[in-house]
């Protein structure tokens, strides 16, 4: 698809806000899920969360979605349904994090 007369395609636009609106989005649904509300969480976000803290995707096997941080053993497990993270895998996530002391990285740093 081309958008201008030259025939170069459109290309979408980066602008320097944008990792920090995606770090504030990510700090935004922490504290929601620290404060207890652990349903109806959308899985992209809440794999952007999980990546926000260092956890890089390692395989997936049908809805299954295997992650892991270099460091930590232990492995974690998120499953998609309808679109959906299980509020159980969230408060296991939370609990791995405060175990290890793990950050919530900034993009923009």
């Amino acid at each position: 698809m081309t958008g201008h007369e030259s025939g170069r395609p459109i290309e979408p636009r980066m602008t320097e806000k944008e990792p920090v609106a995606l770090a504030m989005n990510r700090r935004k649904l922490l504290k929601s899920l620290s404060e207890g509300h652990l349903k109806n969480i959308a899985f992209a976000d809440f794999t952007n969360l999980v990546e926000g803290f260092g956890f890089s995707l390692l395989r997936t096997r049908g809805s299954h979605h295997i992650y892991g941080h270099p460091g930590i053993s232990e492995l974690v497990n998120l499953q998609d349904v309808r679109g959906q993270v299980k509020p159980y895998q969230a408060r296991q996530f939370l609990k791995l994090v405060e175990r290890y002391n793990i950050s919530l990285e900034l993009d923009n740093e």
